[in-house]
């Protein structure tokens, strides 16, 4: 009878004992694991493996980035963005070669305390505070990291029967109880999410704030609103006494004055 595994997170005997005994596997399982299944997450190590690409952190740097996307790309892909999980790969390889001289397990390994090793995790390519956190609960639970204060710094996912995380998962039908737990969590958020949005604004209507009195009111002069009249159309006048005269009076020639009385009456034509 074999040994139940402390990892069993792809139902693969050999991927499972990857994850335990490689931590550079574990790290990288981790940053696979999103929007895809936790299996193929977490066997993506073991497959890396077997398509030439050996789990050492200075191996992964050296790799010309086409060529681990390669790697990543052959089908079965290890991810549904193989590029951008082959760059962060590489990235997270990177990384520990420049703060832990590319030992993974150094990550962990001199961390004096669990607060420490927390904001180690959450300084690694791909990592967040809940991945970060999911680490620390993994070491603690499922590896028996002995390092004080790391159920307080993964809290609440340290703390124990919550099955709030894989860290949680002691089995591979323990994984499928966990996926149920996960669903449902997922699924009340959406709803809770709906319920505490804004309801969605209507579309415009034409009523009489756009169309009735109101609207032509809004339209007239201030004057008009006030109840005031209006500025008038000015029309042109004939010039009456006092006036200018108009241009057409200029152009006529001035008439002849009226005869007076006695006076000798001129020609009439």
């Amino acid at each position: 009878m074999t040994d139940q595994p402390r990892l069993p997170y792809t139902g693969d005997p050999e991927s499972d004992a990857l994850l335990e005994r490689e931590p550079l596997a574990l790290l990288i399982g981790l940053v696979l694991d999103q929007q895809q299944p936790i299996e193929r997450a977490f066997r993506g190590p073991f497959d890396l493996v077997a398509r030439g690409v050996a789990l050492d952190a200075r191996h992964i740097v050296g790799l010309p980035l086409a060529e681990l996307s390669a790697a990543f790309s052959i089908v079965p892909a290890l991810h549904r963005f193989p590029n951008s999980m082959a760059e962060r790969t590489q990235q997270l390889a990177q990384h520990l070669v420049d703060r832990y001289d590319g030992d993974a397990g150094a990550l962990w390994g001199s961390a004096p305390d669990g607060a420490t090793l927390l904001k180690r995790a959450k300084a690694l390519p791909g990592f967040g505070d809940h991945k970060a956190k999911v680490l620390v609960a993994i070491l603690g639970k499922r590896l028996g990291l002995d390092l004080p204060g790391w159920q307080a710094a993964s809290h609440p996912l340290g703390d124990p029967d919550t099955l709030a995380s894989v860290a949680d998962v002691d089995s591979f039908e323990r994984l499928t109880q966990y996926r149920e737990v996960k669903r449902a969590r997922k699924a009340a958020s959406s709803i809770s999410a709906q319920a505490c949005a804004p309801a969605s604004s209507a579309p415009p209507v034409r009523s009489s704030e756009t169309t009735g009195p109101a609207s032509k009111a809004n339209r007239q002069r201030p004057e008009q609103r006030n109840g005031l009249p209006g500025p008038t159309k000015q029309t042109p006048t004939t010039p009456t006494d006092g006036d200018a005269p108009s241009l057409g009076a200029l152009a006529r020639p001035p008439r002849s004055p009226k005869s007076k009385q006695g006076a000798t009456p001129g020609r009439v034509r």
